[in-house]
């Protein structure tokens, strides 16, 4: 039987997973099998939002995980596919309130879905594509949604 400090625990890492999704709800056979791989920590949910703008799904999604008592609110776009099924639980683990994934642009050269802020020779600031260094975490100045974590206490 789990104690009490390891239900409290259990409950804040709870995450609802909202997926983003194109109005029919269509969704290739490669993303599917990786959304039912997803490994999630126990207690989480998963919820898919159809037929809003992007800004109202995510805004629906952020009500839904305080509504829902979640610790997390996660998105990830129904054409986004993870390159890991412990994605979320590795997100968590960062410790970082707000911290997206990896993830490549879905248009030819697939560049990264980051950016970042430099300085060039005239000191003004541009952004930049960011090469991805897997597995580590890297600031960022932009990243996409469409695989991202949100603490609840942000």
């Amino acid at each position: 039987m789990a104690a009490a400090w390891e239900i409290e625990a259990m409950e804040k890492n709870r995450v609802l997973v909202s997926v983003i999704c194109p109005v029919d709800y269509r969704v290739s056979i490669a993303w599917m099998k990786v959304f039912t791989a997803l490994q999630l920590p126990p207690g989480s949910n998963s919820q898919f939002i159809a037929g809003l703008p992007f800004d109202a799904a995510r805004n629906s999604a952020i009500r839904s995980t305080l509504e829902g008592g979640f610790g997390y609110c996660a998105f990830i776009d129904a054409d986004n596919i993870p390159e890991r099924t412990d994605c979320f639980q590795t997100l968590i683990n960062t410790g970082l309130p707000l911290v997206g994934g990896a993830y490549r642009q879905r248009f030819p050269p697939f560049k990264p879905a980051a950016f970042q802020d430099v300085r060039d020779e005239k000191g003004e600031i541009r952004m930049v594509d960011v090469p991805i260094q897997w597995g580590q975490i890297q600031p960022m100045t932009f990243v996409a949604t469409g695989l991202m974590l949100i603490r609840r206490d942000l």
